[in-house]
């Protein structure tokens, strides 16, 4: 009777549930390790059994041998069922199950009782049957909870929580996945505790707790090194790097990604080769990696296929459709999406549904079919609030936004977009990380700021659409400016800060190191960032705190401006088009600031190649960058001429790859160069750049000028850092560039060159100058610009090594009111959506100076002293004349002028390199 009720319902529920794919699919057994060494009889039976056509014959040949019905025959069964779910036999599995719960029941096996009916669960869930897979759950509860099996119910409680998880059914699921740790933890088992832990993280992660999942995730990983538990940990991977993902760490993403790929390939585990692949596709795509994109994601496409994962197959068909649809493949787009729709459905994959909506959107309002896009923005709408991510709501949300844009309803279109603004808004100060991470974060979901805004400019709203752009920027930049950064090391425990001491100083010998070493170098760096992200992660009270600086409007931006000679502008890159807000004062009365805004019609690619082209041209002294540079005007700057005719300063504000264009070479005609007419400074927003001009309290200063050039470099090979295939050399005209300063400035400056230029002595008495002034090699990592960094001195008894980073001048208290870095390239660093240009630039700020002046090239040093002269002199003239130290950016334009009126140096690559950043007063 027993076993006939057993089939009868697993027939019943086959009548009732559809097909449904189980998400993450826990491994409950260990039985195969027991398989009795030397039982032919019970082997031949456990064949054929497992081999028998129907459940009736399975029972007819249990009946014709009952005395080999014994605990051997339950193993043999469980080893054969545990072989058929690995080659994805379900059927034949759950006999095998069946076959052995009846041999349990028979003999008063309860142990295996509870474990073969935990396997028929697990089967029903294999196959998306939610509801029978539960009550198999329950009956093996039942039987393990009377035998006091606590392992046994620590697995079926986890299985039961993975079913909930697989409905989002997120708080069901969390219940029985903390009943199942309590479990884990009291028996001491390792190996189950690290999968419910990682469980626990995953269903944190879908409820939109990114923090809280890094958090976990980290501390079963952390297990899973410990006890070597290789197959927990490849899992972890990929985890920890999709975790890094969601956050836009896409550098750290992919470290975890490439070495799951590793694991997995050496372990020959082609499911997950597929997810690897597929979580590497996707850094490609976003990259604008589109083929490398296209081949991860087809080769990962045919292994899920292969291995029958018909919900993981869903996933790389929507990503392949995402590629085509930047493709411009519409159609083909449209038949992924639907493949993967019709997976989705039949497998009841909630979550999955409501972003294969967001997509079908996306899709038909790329074609102009806004109709279908409204509908399909309406059904993600409705899916995501119940069962989506934060991101997923974020993502249907604006959608709609747009179709109902499409569909001329700009009410309905701002509604979407401010409650896509308010979910991001709500998700700022749950990130896990620093600042970078903070700004990762936010430009990932920038997409509603920049949406409302061209939709408020299209409404004739400019002032509000201004706002909402400016809101949109430089904002963790400005959490930090407003409100401090956070000191990590304070928060350390023992165990924490002896780690980062160890990989600081590992960071410090592989800087030191010959350039043989790039890999490892590359390593260090990123354990020392996910050092830091853990820390975040672990401890909630360094994340940095959410500044309440509202916004800058258009009447408040006269603070900017001392008279009617300055004008603003504010640029907002979007696919199709550029905006550029023009914020002037008029001379006569009333004088309040005045917004014009223009729409230019040009690509973000297109614009992107354009300035790097210029950009390249005029660094390498190409003699051909004119017509470049008088389009460029025309395309950036000539729509707002009549605004900014008898201007004489301009502050601007890029966006992304704007960052990269010298505005100052632009030509408004031939022969003709910007800065002949404009004194000229960028800012990460206006909002941060009023912040900048705030009156700081700095600490009385015992020195006017700190200047520190041609620092003594280690011998070969030391002198050349590791991301560097050519030898660093001496800079002797640096030498004679400070000197020269130090005889400018007299007795109110330190100098100090060769094997005084030490880094150790840069962090001691930099908080003391009122003027930074460091002429030394700079390297820009762009992939990782905290790590761009200046070379400096040091000597063997020094502790650095001779490596400034950005992530250590962060940590400077500085009351400088001008650095400058008269270095190469170190204006540059990754221009973010939104958040400017983090590098060098960027940790100054962090570490309290308003003003730098950097370059955006690698500069020519004898003209470069000569800039730099020019420049300070005027600052010490206007110093001398007992002014504030003011006129920061008319002191560049004049030495800019001076250079480009010399013949020898008329080119732009002479003086052009040099751009001041923030407060230019």
């Amino acid at each position: 009777m027993y076993y006939h009720a057993l089939v009868l319902m697993r027939r019943a529920s086959r009548l009732s549930c559809g097909l449904v794919a189980l998400l993450v699919c826990f491994e409950t057994f260990t039985a195969a390790q027991d398989k009795p060494a030397a039982a032919t009889a019970v082997d031949t039976l456990a064949d054929a059994i497992a081999a028998a056509a129907s459940d009736l014959d399975r029972q007819a040949l249990l009946d014709r041998a009952p005395a080999l019905v014994t605990v051997d025959l339950r193993k043999a069964l469980v080893v054969r069922a545990i072989q058929f779910q690995s080659q994805r036999r379900l059927a034949a599995a759950e006999g095998a199950y069946l076959a052995a719960a009846q041999v349990s029941h028979q003999i008063g096996d309860a142990e295996g009782e509870g474990l073969a009916l935990n396997g028929i669960g697990v089967e029903e869930q294999l196959q998306g049957r939610y509801a029978p897979a539960l009550e198999w759950y329950a009956k093996a509860l039942a039987v393990q909870q009377a035998l006091g099996d606590e392992a046994g119910q620590a697995k079926t409680l986890h299985n039961a929580g993975i079913v909930h998880a697989a409905q989002a059914e997120y708080a069901e699921a969390l219940d029985f996945y903390q009943r199942a740790l309590a479990l884990d933890e009291r028996i001491g088992d390792s190996r189950l505790t690290v999968r419910t832990l990682n469980s626990i993280a995953l269903a944190q992660r879908a409820r939109g707790d990114h923090a809280l999942a890094l958090r976990i995730h980290f501390r079963a990983l952390a297990i899973a090194e410990a006890t070597n538990d290789v197959e927990a940990r490849v899992g972890l991977l990929n985890n920890v790097g999709t975790d890094y993902r969601s956050e836009r760490n896409d550098p750290l993403a992919l470290e975890y990604f490439e070495r799951a790929l590793t694991l997995n390939e050496a372990r020959k585990d082609m499911a997950g080769v597929s997810q690897a692949l597929n979580n590497i596709g996707a850094i490609q795509a976003d990259d604008h990696r589109l083929a490398q994109a296209l081949e991860n994601y087809r080769r990962s496409l045919a292994i899920k296929e292969t291995l029958g994962d018909k919900i993981g197959a869903a996933r790389t068909l929507t990503n392949i459709a995402v590629v085509e649809g930047d493709l411009e493949q519409y159609d083909q787009a449209l038949e992924h999406l639907n493949l993967a729709l019709a997976a989705r459905e039949a497998l009841n994959d909630r979550p999955g549904l409501g972003q294969s909506w967001v997509n079908f959107s996306v899709t038909y309002a790329a074609k102009g079919d806004y109709p279908r896009a409204a509908d399909a923005a309406a059904r993600a709408v409705s899916i995501t609030a119940e069962f989506g991510s934060p991101r997923d709501v974020i993502e249907a949300k604006v959608a709609a936004g747009h179709a109902y844009r499409g569909l001329k309803q700009p009410a309905a279109a701002r509604a979407a977009f401010e409650d896509a603004i308010a979910v991001v808004e709500g998700r700022r100060g749950e990130i896990a990380g620093g600042g970078t991470e903070q700004a990762r974060f936010f430009e990932a979901n920038i997409s509603p700021y920049r949406s409302l805004a061209e939709l408020l400019i299209e409404q004739g709203a400019s002032e509000d659409a201004f706002r909402v752009a400016e809101s949109a920027s430089a904002r963790v930049l400005l959490d930090v400016l407003s409100s401090g950064p956070q000191t990590v090391t304070k928060a350390m425990t023992p165990a924490e800060v002896t780690e980062e001491r160890s990989l600081a100083r590992k960071l410090a010998a592989l800087n030191r190191a010959s350039p043989g070493q790039p890999a490892q170098l590359q390593a260090a760096r990123r354990a020392y960032e996910a050092l830091e992200a853990k820390l975040y992660a672990t401890h909630s009270d360094l994340q940095v705190h959410r500044g309440e600086v509202p916004a800058l409007t258009v009447a408040e931006c006269a603070v900017l401006m001392r008279n009617s000679r300055t004008a603003l502008v504010k640029y907002m890159t979007t696919k199709d088009t550029t905006y550029m807000f023009v914020v002037t004062r008029p001379a006569a009365p009333p004088s309040a600031p005045q917004l014009a805004v223009y729409s230019i019609p040009v690509k973000a690619l297109d614009l992107a190649a354009r300035v790097r082209r210029f950009r390249e041209h005029v660094a390498a002294r190409d003699l051909g960058f004119a017509a470049e540079a008088r389009a460029l005007h025309a395309t950036l700057l000539k729509p707002a001429q009549r605004e900014l005719a008898g201007k004489d300063t301009l502050v601007l504000v890029p966006d992304g790859v704007l960052w990269e264009l010298p505005f100052q070479a632009l030509q408004p005609r031939a022969d003709r160069y910007l800065i002949e007419d404009l004194a000229i400074s960028y800012a990460p927003s206006l909002t941060v750049l009023r912040e900048m001009t705030r009156s700081k309290p700095r600490r009385r200063t015992e020195e006017t000028l700190l200047a520190f050039g041609n620092p003594a470099l280690e011998p070969s090979p030391s002198s050349t850092p590791p991301d560097r295939d050519d030898e660093l050399k001496p800079l002797p005209d640096a030498e004679r560039q400070v000197r020269a300063l130090g005889q400018l400035y007299g007795r109110d400056a330190r100098v100090y060159v060769g094997a005084a230029a030490r880094e150790a002595r840069v962090k001691a008495e930099a908080p003391r100058a009122r003027i930074l002034h460091l002429a030394t090699h700079g390297m820009v990592d762009d992939a990782s610009p905290m790590y761009s960094h200046l070379v400096l001195a040091r000597t063997p008894a020094d502790q650095d090594d001779g490596v400034l980073e950005a992530w250590e001048l962060m940590k400077l208290d500085l009351q400088a009111e001008l650095v400058v870095l008269s270095a190469c390239d170190t204006a540059r660093g990754r221009a973010g959506a939104g958040e400017g240009v983090m590098g060098l630039t960027w940790a100054l700020f962090v570490a309290g100076s308003p003003a730098t002046v950097v370059s955006q090239w690698s500069v020519e040093s004898a003209s470069t002293t000569r800039l730099m002269l020019a420049f300070h002199g005027a600052i010490k003239a206007s110093l001398d004349r007992g002014h504030d130290l003011t006129g920061k950016a008319r002191a560049l334009q004049r030495a800019s002028v001076s250079l480009l009126h010399d013949a020898q140096y008329r080119h732009p690559f002479y003086w052009a390199g040099f751009v001041l950043v923030g407060d230019g007063t």
